[in-house]
């Protein structure tokens, strides 16, 4: 998938151009990227699964050890809440951020 990111203020809408498996133009959203709470909760993970380097298969857990250690060692775990923007409010915010002082 061939993708060229054009526009103003590319933080906000892309003009992607797919050529395959047709040649086809759209607009979408600018993904915004991870929040702290996700980036935290990937890192917890890794730590986790690499403490298993090593260990060995037991006859209880179907499960490689890595798994295990992950399974239990994020229970209980709460990386924070972020309350998510509805729709229309993200778009909104975009909007009068490019054009905000041109309107009122």
């Amino acid at each position: 998938m061939d993708k060229q990111i054009i526009g103003i203020n590319a933080r906000v809408i892309q003009l992607v151009h797919r050529t395959k498996p047709r040649e086809t133009w759209y607009l979408r959203a600018f993904n915004v990227g991870k929040s702290e709470n996700v980036e935290n909760a990937r890192r917890r993970f890794a730590e986790l699964a690499k403490k298993a380097k090593g260990l060995k298969f037991d006859e209880v857990n179907s499960l490689p050890p890595a798994a295990v250690m992950v399974k239990y060692g994020m229970l209980g775990e709460e990386f924070g809440k972020t309350e998510k923007k509805k729709k229309w409010e993200e778009v909104l915010e975009a909007f009068l951020e490019l054009f905000g002082e041109k309107i009122i």
